[in-house]
């Protein structure tokens, strides 16, 4: 690992630029244009051949051709509609997204960039690799982009329709729990699933002076949402971890008008698949009832189900051990699982897989605000850690000696 290390040392720079650069100049959802146009010019100067798969990402390839494992190395690349705050915990931050209302404040911006990097370091030592190595830049992990219609989905088409199948797979996510440069990755279980909803209550408006003749989907709603807590108690084992939240409910337009419609969003977040399936199968049946019992309708917008992520034991060992003879054993944190919800889910349910996470805290600095909050902001000196895991994990799989 020292030549790997060297290697390192020698391309920090360009690691940083790269995300400052990606950081100014954030994209949404299903609009990363000018990122994919980038990660495309990246790879052509660094002759590794790609594929841009539509509304999925780009996959690239590299490869000695004299056969051996294929390891997969992800990152997401989309921006979240978040105006960002110029500061973050403790002073004004170093770049900050010349793109209103769109900012890097979840930390894809350094995931492509470490990625990236790794690459780079690979491609120079490609005759060494015993096997072959998929570079991964996904789209639209930030809830799918238009039409729910982009990213890992997309991607995994494309890989099933190409019978790719990587012998493991590994991605990192930046985390303001960690101070700079500690990694965890652990085993089992480390983001959660999640049920997700998107409903209209339709009932019949009137005025607020007579609300008897009236059927308010408000007084629908209201009953309803009582009745999810039961669930919890009722259908859900208490070893089990679960949890939901409406944050966004919308009717009416005046203070004397009843609404004939409401609409709510939401999400239910466990560990275990079957707990969600659980909440969501008893959410719907009460959503049934509680509609037929104030004479309501509802249409469901939006209903979807995501695994949980959970680290295959061997993958997250290997990965763990590549952290600790890189950098030490300090360098190594356990944490505890994070309940939210992460694309990269979906390649682990399909392969042998892990995700690890870098720490970006820094007090001094003022980074270590949670992520997509406005004043969210990263140690740059944290990208060297992630970008050597990166490269490092893939070079313990692929060759004898790295």
């Amino acid at each position: 690992m020292n030549k790997l290390l060297k290697q390192l040392e020698a391309e920090e720079s360009d690691l940083i630029e790269t995300r400052n650069y990606l950081h100014l100049h954030p994209e949404l959802s299903g609009e990363e244009i000018n990122t994919l146009a980038l990660i495309s010019q990246r790879l052509t100067d660094m002759d590794i051949p790609y594929t841009e798969i539509e509304k999925g990402g780009i996959l690239a390839e590299l490869t000695n051709g004299i056969g051996g494992k294929t390891v997969l190395l992800r990152a997401d690349m989309d921006a979240l509609p978040v105006q960002e705050s110029s500061c973050n915990l403790v002073r004004a931050k170093k770049v900050v997204s010349k793109n209103g209302g769109v900012s890097h404040v979840c930390g894809h911006d350094a995931h492509t960039a470490m990625l990236l990097t790794a690459a780079k370091l690979l491609r120079a030592r490609i005759s060494e690799l015993n096997g072959t190595v998929l570079l991964c830049f996904e789209r639209a992990e930030e809830g799918g982009g238009p039409g729910h219609s982009f990213g890992v989905k997309q991607i995994l088409r494309y890989m099933d329709r190409n019978n790719i199948r990587p012998d493991s797979c590994f991605a990192l996510h930046v985390d303001p729990r960690l101070d700079t440069g500690k990694l965890s990755v652990e085993r089992g279980g480390v983001m959660a699933g999640s049920f997700g909803f998107e409903i209209s209550i339709k009932g019949t408006g009137g005025h607020g002076s007579r609300p008897d003749l009236a059927n308010n989907p408000l007084d629908c709603f209201t009953a309803f949402y009582q009745s999810l807590a039961a669930i919890r108690l009722r259908k859900i084992s208490p070893y089990g971890l679960l949890t939901f939240s409406i944050p966004l409910v919308r009717t009416g337009t005046l203070g004397n008008l009843i609404d004939s419609e409401l609409y709510f969003e939401g999400t239910a977040r466990s560990l275990d698949i079957k707990s969600l399936e659980i909440f969501r199968d008893s959410f719907l049946n009460q959503l049934e009832h509680f509609t037929a019992a104030f004479g309501c309708e509802y249409r469901t917008e939006l209903i979807y189900l995501e695994a949980p992520l959970c680290n295959d034991a061997e993958v997250a060992d290997n990965a763990r051990g590549v952290v600790k003879e890189m950098f030490g054993d300090d360098h190594y944190q356990a944490i505890e699982p994070n309940l939210g919800s992460e694309s990269f889910a979906d390649y682990t349910y399909r392969f042998p897989g892990a995700m690890a996470f870098l720490g970006i805290r820094n007090e001094e600095l003022g980074s270590g605000a949670g992520l997509h909050a406005d004043n969210f902001d990263i140690d740059e000196n944290a990208l060297k850690y992630g970008a050597g895991v990166l490269a490092g994990y893939a070079l313990n799989e692929l060759t004898d000696k790295n």
